[in-house]
């Protein structure tokens, strides 16, 4: 079957001047106040969860580098007093000195500073702040817990497989307050 000209244009007026009022019936439908309710207009202010953990463990970090500097000063004060007077090599017998005060820095530093961020974070949300301060706390401490128990040891040679522990506390102290806040509900 062969189309002409005039059949092809007849067919294609029919289906333009039959769409057009259809267009029309869809616009008088909107015009009418028939449409679905703008989701965007209603915001929720709350952080969300990656907010919680993203500012908890660098609150954690912030913390626990914090700490690390005040445990270096606390433990060249110890060495200062009980082998200042030994000669050591160029910069002396207490340059760069890190014992207990280093480690209790650390992960002090990154228990606090993980609570601190998180419990601020979770009063935006809604959290009594007294609940979250417990929640956060805990969460923070069974974080750290392995690197903790580790240094604990005192062995002062970690093989890598444990020395991620510690040097991953803030990490982990950070995502523990995060997690146990977390869950914490509007009071």
């Amino acid at each position: 079957m062969m189309w002409s000209r005039a059949g092809i244009t007849l067919a294609l007026g029919i289906i333009i001047f039959s769409a057009r009022p259809v267009r029309c019936q869809q616009l008088q439908l909107i015009e009418a106040g028939v449409k679905a309710p703008n989701y965007a207009q209603v915001g929720d202010t709350r952080p969300s969860g990656f907010v919680l953990t993203a500012k908890s463990v660098g609150w954690s970090v912030f913390g626990s580098l914090l700490g690390r500097l005040t445990g270096l000063d606390v433990d060249h004060a110890y060495c200062e007093r009980h082998h200042g007077d030994e000669q050591g090599f160029l910069f002396g017998p207490c340059f760069s000195y890190a014992n207990e005060g280093f480690a209790a820095g650390w992960f002090g530093g990154a228990i606090v500073g993980s609570t601190f961020g998180a419990v601020r974070v979770a009063e935006k949300r809604g959290c009594a702040r007294s609940t979250a301060i417990g929640r956060a706390m805990m969460g923070a401490a069974v974080g750290s817990a392995p690197g903790v128990i580790i240094v604990a040891g005192r062995s002062g040679k970690y093989p890598p497989s444990r020395a991620i522990f510690i040097a991953a506390a803030p990490l982990l102290s950070g995502i523990g307050a995060a997690v146990a806040v977390i869950g914490c509900h509007p009071s």
